[in-house]
């Protein structure tokens, strides 16, 4: 079904963890009836299954015992991957995690049918690849995955929490960086002259960068004969994957969507690049207009990303921090590290990373046809604004958009946030693309009445305005 549903409910809140996210109806099709909570209500569990009910997803059997909405999808024996967006344990500006990461109650109700679509069969995974310095368990126990897994465990359900990533790093007494947990478990997966990033000459792709990482990380990737990124086994193996992104701003890409939450696939971070050094007119991104102030920077922070010495580092971030002042005095642009409405780096990682999920089989070999099934549901309960993903100010919104195609799923988030979507690179330039859009007509479908992105753009500014976007991207969006 090509069809995207909106559901807004202006009361909308999560269930508190202690809750187990449990339903507050015992609904005809719900399989643990005796597992409901006590709470006044849950509206997240209610709005993702009336998404499913206006989708009309096995709309014969609804109100029935028998009710399958995702049957269409899940069949008996699939492994299903469910993709929350888990990108931080903590939340620098006022520890609101809501904001920052997709709420297990939404995750809840998801699972919840995949289980009747399974019928006692098959396999769960829940997994992300949060950034490297995020603690997994931390942000799994803060936010309450530990007891949904554990919970669904003791009913005898195979569902597992997973950390895709290969390695984490920190730094250790003597203030060295270390990777630990080497797992080596991700496959790399070539695309070749399928990526994005094909038409790059050597030069070019010698100034790909990735922020805070060693300068020449992503030539074991990128190089004119190859483009591969390192991928979750657990992603390859899944017949199906539910993506659930917590949309919000981003520094790099305009906004956290569908199409963005699938850089949380990648088993190496070192395998995505983020922007390409040099102005804009030097046939970079990192920033709009040529500034001697900020090339130092930029060799600054390579000499900086290249070393384990956490003095040293420190040492390099005094002298970045001076050219930095300077920087901004020599010039009339404030962008550094791609972190504005000009990067073209970012937006061709998201789209070689959604080509790898739609049409790589499970050995990683690039495929002419779809090799699994994908559902989008965006958890924009609360979303972030302001400096995402990593800083964001939570957003009281209250609505949960579900669809199978990622394009037009984001482009009902940007309308949402009060965005013209065709300023959005990873949007706008997946539009062009067969592998991910068709020009089918598409309908909105909706609780409240709107059929259009311009009418759904007007409801969102007068119902919560236009979310505040990162400093790079405001003058623009």
């Amino acid at each position: 079904m090509k069809d995207i549903c909106l559901v807004f409910n202006p009361n909308a809140k999560y269930m508190n963890k202690e809750e187990f996210f449990f339903p507050t109806q015992r609904y005809p099709e719900y399989m643990f009836c005796n597992d409901i909570s006590h709470a006044q209500s849950n509206e997240a569990y209610d709005m993702v299954r009336e998404g499913f009910h206006l989708l009309g997803y096995d709309k014969d059997n609804y109100g029935n015992t028998c009710w399958n909405p995702l049957g269409h999808i899940i069949k008996e024996g699939h492994k299903v991957l469910v993709k929350p967006n888990m990108v931080m344990d903590m939340n620098p500006v006022d520890d609101n995690m809501e904001c920052m990461v997709t709420s297990p109650t939404i995750v809840k109700a998801l699972i919840d049918y995949v289980l009747i679509a399974l019928k006692g069969t098959g396999q769960i995974i829940i997994g992300d690849a949060p950034v490297q310095s995020c603690n997994f368990v931390n942000l799994t126990q803060k936010m309450g995955y530990d007891k949904l897994v554990d919970y669904y465990n003791s009913k005898g359900y195979d569902v597992k929490l997973v950390d895709f990533r290969d390695y984490k790093t920190q730094y250790n007494n003597s203030g060295v960086l270390e990777i630990v947990g080497v797992s080596n478990k991700g496959v790399c997966v070539n695309i070749g002259e399928k990526s994005a990033f094909a038409t790059f000459t050597k030069n070019k792709l010698d100034k790909l960068r990735i922020t805070n990482y060693p300068a020449d990380c992503l030539k074991k990737y990128h190089d004119e004969k190859k483009h591969g990124y390192c991928v979750s086994p657990y992603v390859l193996e899944a017949d199906v994957v539910i993506n659930m992104p917590k949309p919000k701003t981003h520094r790099k890409a305009g906004i956290t969507g569908a199409l963005k939450n699938l850089v949380g696939i990648t088993a190496d971070k070192m395998c995505l690049p983020h922007h390409t050094l040099g102005a804009k007119e030097d046939s970079g991104d990192e920033y709009k207009q040529h500034n001697i102030a900020k090339k130092w920077l930029a060799n600054l922070w390579d000499y900086r990303n290249n070393s384990d010495s956490l003095m040293f580092k420190r040492i390099l971030n005094y002298f970045a921090l001076g050219t930095h002042v300077l920087s901004r005095m020599l010039g009339t642009d404030k962008y550094t590290e791609g972190s504005w409405y000009g990067n073209d780096t970012i937006w061709r990682t998201i789209l070689d990373l959604n080509r790898i999920l739609l049409f790589c089989d499970k050995k990683g070999n690039l495929q002419p046809n779809k090799q699994r099934k994908v559902l989008n549901i965006a958890d924009m309960i609360v979303a972030g604004e302001k400096e995402g993903p990593l800083l964001p100010n939570p957003k009281q919104v209250g609505c949960i958009v579900i669809g199978e195609n990622p394009v037009e799923v984001d482009k009902v988030i940007a309308s949402c946030m009060g965005y013209d979507w065709s300023k959005i690179p990873t949007i706008s330039e997946a539009m062009k693309s067969d592998m991910l859009y068709s020009k089918d007509e598409i309908n909105i479908i909706t609780n409240i009445n709107i059929e259009s992105q311009v009418k759904l753009k007007l409801f969102a500014l007068e119902k919560w305005g236009k979310f505040i976007a990162s400093s790079g991207w405001e003058k623009w969006l």
